[in-house]
């Protein structure tokens, strides 16, 4: 997992890359008191275009689970999004994305397939409110994609809200994006490959009910051990720990 604790406040986390119209916004790091980390990722936007930003320590992953924890700064639509298969070029992006919806009262998984938007699914409906933080448990295992979706405080839901199956998409990167908005921060983000849960860490004021058993989990491929960066363990059941 990462907080981003281990980077300089006002740059660019120097593991991850920005993706799609670079340049219509920026992610950079930025002091917050009272979280984790001590500072949040922020997305700022300039002009309203698919922006994204991917997690280089995980690299390109086929079954993955993320957790993230998110907030925003206006109620308008497609304020984050939360990226798992990601790859190609502006206006030719693919990959999985859960997309908050404020301006809705919404989450929406879509798929973006040669710069083309398609809904996956139908709504799941959520009270959102902006500067108010929210955690993500989004999962893609072979053609399942399940997420769920809490306010920070909250317990976890014990079942996956939202389950779909779609088979576009074979594999790609992991990270975080917007579309429109002032700005929305990410605080925490965490990953498990290979079937494995990702979890929370010990300071997180959310918590999960659900044992492993609950997520369906589906037969674990071999694991990849990452081993280019020092910065980066990967541990038994296969969960990707940034260190600070």
């Amino acid at each position: 997992m990462t907080n981003f604790n281990e980077t300089e406040v006002g740059i660019q986390p120097a593991d991850w890359t920005e993706r799609w119209n670079v340049g219509d916004a920026t992610a950079i790091t930025v002091a917050e008191a009272g979280l984790q980390g001590g500072r949040v990722l922020r997305l700022d936007h300039s002009s309203n275009n698919i922006y994204a930003v991917s997690w280089d320590d995980i690299g390109d992953v086929i079954d993955v689970e993320v957790l993230v924890k998110v907030r925003w700064g206006d109620q308008l639509a497609s304020v984050i999004r939360i990226y798992i298969r990601g790859s190609g070029d502006a206006a030719d992006e693919t990959g999985y994305f859960v997309s908050f919806q404020a301006n809705l009262n919404q989450v929406v998984l879509y798929k973006h397939i040669g710069g083309v938007n398609t809904q996956i699914g139908t709504a799941l409906l959520k009270t959102l409110s902006q500067n108010t933080w929210y955690w993500v448990r989004f999962r893609v295992v072979g053609t399942a994609l399940k997420y769920s979706v809490w306010a920070d405080g909250a317990s976890e839901p014990v079942s996956w809200e939202k389950e779909e199956t779609d088979s576009s998409i074979d594999s790609g990167w992991v990270g975080i994006g917007s579309h429109t908005g002032d700005y929305s921060d990410c605080d925490y983000f965490s990953v498990a490959m290979c079937g494995g849960t990702a979890s929370f860490s010990s300071m997180s004021s959310s918590s999960s009910s659900r044992s492993s058993s609950s997520l369906s989990r589906s037969a674990v491929e071999t694991p990849v051990i990452v081993t280019s960066d020092t910065d980066v363990i990967v541990t038994l059941d296969t969960e990707v720990i940034g260190l600070g």
